[in-house]
């Protein structure tokens, strides 16, 4: 297939409505201290995180948070497993503002799926289609920083989001915080806990790598520093509006 076929194609199948899953019941729990959730829920935290668009820097003595009802073989995923629309993509990412939650489709099949922080309250993450050719593995913003210091903020694993070829925007699919609501200026940003150990020192043993994963599964290398992904670009679909949570 032509890469202009493939556009017109991808451009088609995006229009087209998508279904989402109901979310599971789920009780309130208050951590006891920042790791409470590791220790109370040794083989489960994980899940719980994703259920709750938060990472581990963000979680306190005092927070409370959801606990799905039904732990036995939880695996929070509330996107489809497979996506019709899409059988003849070989790629295609689907973003659902109102559920904060991103997946990676091949061939319409459900690769993987994460969390994630879109834009917050007067800086909106754009909706419609898009396409992914260029990445730059340590992105740094020109614009913002991490609390309280100088230091520009870490962009890391980033990947630009483009109307077409030649028209590229200034939003990415990038590491950032994830601190459990729509928080970022209209980037998407993904679980790095290797970032937050670098800056924050915390957690000591990183484990959530989404930025990351999902960076490999479109670039293929990390030996790169930055440039353009080697065959057809890749479909970014994002709709809906995300919640407003203060």
């Amino acid at each position: 297939m032509s890469h202009k076929a493939l556009i017109a194609l991808l451009f088609l199948f995006a229009i087209l409505g998508t279904v989402f899953s109901q979310e599971p019941g789920f009780r309130m729990y208050t951590l006891k201290s920042q790791n409470d959730l590791e220790k109370v829920f040794p083989t489960s935290w994980i899940e719980i995180l994703r259920f709750n668009r938060i990472d581990r820097v963000h979680i306190y003595k005092g927070y409370k948070i959801k606990i799905p009802l039904n732990l036995e073989d939880f695996h929070y995923n509330p996107l489809p497993a497979t996506l019709e629309k899409y059988r003849q993509v070989p790629k295609a990412i689907v973003v659902d503002l109102p559920g904060q939650f991103l997946g990676a489709y091949q061939y319409g099949e459900l690769k993987f799926s994460f969390p994630i922080s879109s834009g917050k309250k007067g800086f909106a993450t754009p909706t419609g289609l898009f396409y992914i050719y260029n990445f730059e593995k340590n992105k740094r913003s020109s614009r913002y920083f991490i609390n309280n210091s100088t230091r520009p903020y870490p962009m890391d694993w980033a990947l630009q989001l483009s109307r077409s070829e030649k028209k590229d925007t200034d939003f990415f699919i990038h590491s950032r915080d994830l601190d459990g609501k729509p928080a970022s200026h209209g980037c998407i940003g993904l679980y790095n806990e290797e970032m937050q150990k670098k800056y924050y020192g915390y957690p000591k043993n990183p484990v959530l790598m989404d930025a990351k994963t999902l960076y490999m599964w479109i670039v293929a290398t990390d030996k790169k520093k930055m440039g353009r992904i080697n065959g057809p670009p890749v479909l970014v679909e994002i709709f809906g509006k995300a919640p407003l949570i203060k």
